[in-house]
């Protein structure tokens, strides 16, 4: 192989492990290819997870994994067309595609946990919300029972105009109510003219 091919050949290795490098930005500088068979250790949910957050994460994870599987292929598309040696024929591509892999495993179970997590965090908020809906609907229900209690009271206490005017026992109980009010503000009913003559 020539020289200048064999240096074009190491310049992209280097590049190619640049990239697998900068695919987990955030991580920490030293952490190796073991390092990825350990899963992530998500945080408990407490009252100030939302499922965004959750859901961010999940975006995260996996673009890193499409920048893995990116890896992965220009590693094998890295080997000149000519060349019938295999990739994995390379200690330096081995490698490579073994960091690749396990990166790509990593985050696709960390991707799966968030995933579950949020799953768990939207059953919450759904339990919590359908306890004040029904403690509403209850309280609701509660306060709407007692105003037609009252409104039943109160229209049970008195008379309707028709029972007045049809119910002869009614009638004759409201006159006799009327007739002792009048006497009582004005003293002793007078008959009216016409009655007088007629008696």
């Amino acid at each position: 192989m020539p020289l200048k091919e064999i240096s074009d050949t190491v310049y992209r290795d280097e590049e190619v492990r640049a990239v697998a490098a900068a695919t987990d930005e955030g991580d920490s500088d030293d952490q190796s290819v073991e390092d990825y068979a350990v899963d992530y250790k998500l945080p408990p949910l407490t009252s100030d997870s939302r499922l965004a957050d959750e859901v961010a994460a999940i975006v995260a994870c996996m673009a890193k994994m499409n920048e893995s599987v990116k890896v992965m292929c220009d590693t094998e598309a890295a080997l000149p067309s000519a060349s019938a040696a295999p990739w994995w024929s390379s200690a330096l591509r081995m490698w490579d595609m073994k960091a690749s892999a396990a990166r790509l495993g990593y985050h696709a179970r960390t991707a799966l946990s968030w995933s579950h997590s949020s799953l768990e965090q939207l059953l919450l908020q759904a339990v919590i919300t359908t306890r004040q809906w029904t403690r509403a609907r209850s309280s609701f229900s509660r306060s709407t029972t007692d105003k037609g209690s009252r409104l039943d009271c109160a229209m049970a206490s008195r008379p309707s105009r028709s029972c007045r005017r049809t119910s002869p026992i009614a009638r004759g109980a409201y006159r006799r109510s009327w007739r002792c009010c009048s006497r009582s503000a004005s003293g002793p009913l007078r008959r009216s003219k016409g009655t007088r003559e007629s008696s």
